[in-house]
């Protein structure tokens, strides 16, 4: 696949933003919530540990509603045990 690499300069707020929105815009498709968590993992360093919480609320308040709908929690569930151990890391994909 061809890529265009662009340096734009976006406010943080918004940066921010658009992540917290896709990640919860992807719960609804398996595929796209792992790239999603893909993507999240490769730049956990990049996350102020504001959007780091934000992000672990928004998994566990989807992880809750999908237990009840009796849904797979795979994705959700590792990936909140994942924001636990590495709370305070870099993180590694």
């Amino acid at each position: 696949m061809n890529e265009i690499k662009l340096n734009i300069s976006i406010p943080n707020t918004m940066f921010k933003r658009m992540l917290s929105n896709y990640f919860s815009h992807s719960f609804h498709k398996q595929q796209r919530l792992k790239h999603c968590i893909h993507f999240i993992k490769q730049n956990w360093v990049l996350l102020d540990s504001d959007l780091r919480d934000k992000l672990k609320d928004k998994a566990l308040m989807q992880l809750v509603i999908e237990q009840k709908e009796k849904k797979d929690v795979t994705l959700l569930s590792d990936f909140v045990m994942w924001v636990n151990s590495n709370r305070d890391s870099a993180g590694v994909a």
